[in-house]
């Protein structure tokens, strides 16, 4: 709050808030705009062109060579203002309260004081004697802006300073020129007592640390050390960010392509962390006399992102482990599709590998491990099936179809040299038989070498009887016979052509007596005295014999 003093000397609010406003934001006139009565007084005043130092900048300040002011209260005196927009430049005039003891009216914070007008009681007319300049002028004046911004010389009173992204200037008032900056030079410093501190924290600031260095300092000890190169042309920067926009570390320079190196010191880490480093997101974990390294890609449109070993070794090895027993799982879909998932077992010992090829030769995937004998599984989910593709999966060429509650299953055996190669038939039954099925009447071949059919057993449509063979047990005669749903079901041999079906069997020679011929059983045939061999057969448990001639 103002003084008001009554012998005449007054201290009013409104030029004590145009004080205070220049000293807080460095506003000041610097040219003219200075209030004057007319030539013949009246109830104008005339406001000379001029410019004001504002925070933001320059303000040209309009003439208005007759300004009106209020009529004069019939009864008591008042103060005016005469003010000028800070943003604008306009001027204006600002009425008082009437009063036997007047003062002048609040300063509005968007305004800047000019003069004070005294209208007294009944005024007709407003002389030199009732005006007051209030101008807060300062010279010289040291403005500071962008270079674009920069008002011409002649508005600016001689003596005033322009500060801009381009260097300093000074105006003679009718021109600008530019003013060159001695370098400040600081003593050496140390990290307990910095070169330039602050003088609240006298061991927290910079110094210089050594030739063509410079650090950072708090607490007296370093916090930041920047060195520089031999003919440097490449630096960092530090950029900060807005709001939902990270800071950025960059590396810039005059050189087309710039990496960016980050060191730990000896065998040291180097860590990135999040959460004010309360969460480590990376360890990349140095190694004594390392060489190698992995390294990440990015790529273009359309290719995708490496990641890769390096180093002075012709062939490295890219080891991706996960902790204790926890499983390896790949991704696709911004992890939100599994691809992939390698398990571990607690002390395993055994792993899978997989390898390339070179040309013409095949692909391949295959056991691992410590032990002599490694066993490889194959397993789908649930009652899931296991296909074998080709093509890019676009053609089946096997498939293990499961069974519910299944503890019976095939197998696959080599051999050795002369031994022949198994296909049979294993399980926790104690017999299991073995199923071959074609679809619809497809045949049963057997080939061999890829080529020969050696065997082949056709099919009928809606065939029910077939043929069986049986094995048997010592003494026993083995056996073909026909099965199925009829009663009475015959066994057809049939040739090709002219072909017959001929038998390898052991013949009986023939015993004592005469020997009976063709001709006297009733038939033709060889001519010998008779039959040299009989033929053996069994029909329903009884023995027959056919005599036979050669």
């Amino acid at each position: 709050m103002a003084l008001y003093i009554p012998d005449g000397v007054r201290i009013y609010e409104s030029s004590e808030d145009n004080l205070v406003d220049a000293a807080l934001h460095a506003n000041a006139v610097i040219t003219a705009a200075g209030v004057t009565a007319q030539g013949v007084p009246n109830m104008t005043v005339n406001v000379a062109a001029g410019t004001a130092a504002q925070a933001g900048g320059i303000v040209a300040i309009g003439a208005n060579a007759a300004l009106a002011m209020s009529p004069a209260d019939p009864a008591q005196p008042r103060i005016d203002l005469v003010v000028y927009d800070k943003t604008t430049g306009v001027v204006s005039a600002i009425s008082g309260t009437p009063a036997p003891t007047p003062k002048p009216p609040a300063l509005p914070t968007t305004k800047g004081l000019l003069a004070f007008v005294s209208v007294s009681a009944a005024a007709l007319n407003i002389g030199s004697s009732n005006i007051t300049d209030m101008r807060i002028q300062s010279w010289p004046v040291l403005i500071a802006g962008l270079l674009t911004n920069r008002p011409t010389a002649t508005v600016m009173s001689g003596g005033t300073y322009f500060a801009t992204d381009a260097g300093l200037f000074r105006s003679n008032g009718t021109t600008w020129a530019s003013v060159a900056i001695a370098p400040a030079a600081f003593p050496d410093g140390t990290a307990a007592a910095p070169s330039v501190s602050f003088i609240n924290d006298t061991d927290t600031g910079y110094y210089r640390s050594g030739s063509n260095q410079s650090a950072i300092v708090g607490g007296g000890a370093n916090v930041a050390r920047f060195v520089a190169s031999a003919s440097p042309v490449n630096w960092v920067d530090i950029n900060s960010a807005a709001t939902g926009i990270g800071p950025s570390i960059q590396a810039v320079g005059s050189d087309a392509n710039v990496a960016l190196t980050i060191s730990s010191k000896g065998g040291g880490n180097v860590l990135i962390a999040a959460a004010a480093a309360a969460h480590n997101l990376l360890n990349l974990v140095d190694a004594a006399s390392a060489v190698n390294y992995a390294q990440i890609a990015a790529s273009p449109t359309g290719n995708s992102v490496n990641f890769q070993v390096a180093g002075t070794d012709t062939d490295v090895y890219l080891a991706m482990s996960s902790k204790g027993a926890g499983d390896i799982s790949l991704y696709s879909g911004t992890f939100s599709r599994r691809t992939g998932q390698f398990i571990n077992l607690a002390s395993s010992v055994n792993y899978v590998i997989f390898q390339p090829s070179v040309t013409g030769n095949a692909i391949s995937t295959y056991p691992g491990g410590t032990d002599t004998n490694v066993a490889y599984i194959i397993s789908s989910k649930g009652n899931g099936s296991v296909f074998l593709m080709a093509g890019q999966n676009a053609r089946t060429i096997a498939a293990f179809i499961d069974t519910a509650s299944a503890v019976n299953n095939i197998y696959v055996q080599p051999n050795v040299t002369t031994g022949a190669a198994v296909i049979g038939a294993q399980g926790s039954d104690a017999n299991v038989g073995v199923d071959i099925y074609s679809k619809g009447v497809g045949a049963y071949r057997f080939v061999r070498n890829g080529a020969a059919i050696s065997f082949l057993i056709q099919d009928a449509a809606s065939s029910v009887n077939y043929l069986q063979a049986g094995a048997s047990a010592a003494g026993v005669q083995p056996s073909l016979s026909s099965a199925g749903t009829d009663t009475n079901i015959h066994i057809y041999l049939t040739p090709k052509g002219t072909g017959v079906v001929g038998f390898n069997y052991a013949a009986t020679a023939l015993g004592g007596g005469a020997a009976a011929t063709l001709g006297t059983i009733g038939g033709t045939g060889p001519t010998v005295a008779g039959q040299t061999e009989w033929v053996k057969i069994v029909v329903n448990g009884n023995t027959r014999w056919f005599p036979v001639w050669l």
